[in-house]
């Protein structure tokens, strides 16, 4: 069917039934263009394979709808390769929930760019488990502004490494609540 791909319209994608979304190939996947994936709708993004939606081009996943990258299941956006999460704008970073933030890798975490991680909801930074917060750069752990770093758990906090710790500056580390800065 890749070769088919490309020469489907977009209405024909998005009149795709789930069961047809979910039989396509990691080599029709590759085959989308932005236009059609971007044609997807809510209802069949969840049933994307995890091997198919890592086959999407980042340029490609990059066009996906916010609404449509909110409809990720918790077992698809462990799949997502942190290059395709690197692509993502920071309004379609912001569109994930925080149970998917929750299901993210520290190996994804670590991808966060400086400008992903300034411009995260202070909900969506409080998901992120305490074995991937770890994986947070150190630049983009600078990001961080006074409103985000006391939006951190305690338990977040715990877990910095030193190196994270490191290259906190005065005033991040003035913006810890006690709580956080004594389980520095």
């Amino acid at each position: 069917m890749a070769t088919i791909i490309p020469n489907l319209s977009t209405s024909a994608i998005a009149g795709l039934g789930t069961g047809a979304i979910a039989a396509l190939t990691t080599e029709d996947w590759a085959a989308f263009s932005t236009a059609q994936i971007a044609a997807l709708t809510t209802t069949q993004v969840p049933h994307i394979a995890t091997t198919g939606l890592r086959a999407i081009r980042t340029d490609v996943l990059a066009a996906m709808e916010s609404a449509d990258l909110a409809a990720l299941t918790t077992a698809q956006v462990p799949s997502l390769t942190t290059a395709q999460l690197t692509a993502l704008g920071t309004d379609d970073l912001n569109a994930l929930t925080t149970t998917q933030f929750a299901a993210l890798s520290s190996a994804q975490v670590a991808a966060i760019t400086t400008a992903q991680a300034d411009a995260l909801a202070t909900d969506d930074l409080a998901a992120i488990t305490t074995t991937a917060i770890r994986g947070l750069g150190t630049a983009a752990l600078g990001a961080l502004d006074s409103t985000q770093l006391p939006q951190l758990t305690t338990a977040q906090v715990a877990a910095l490494t030193t190196g994270q710790i490191a290259s906190m500056t005065t005033d991040d580390l003035n913006a810890l609540s006690a709580t956080q800065f004594a389980a520095l």
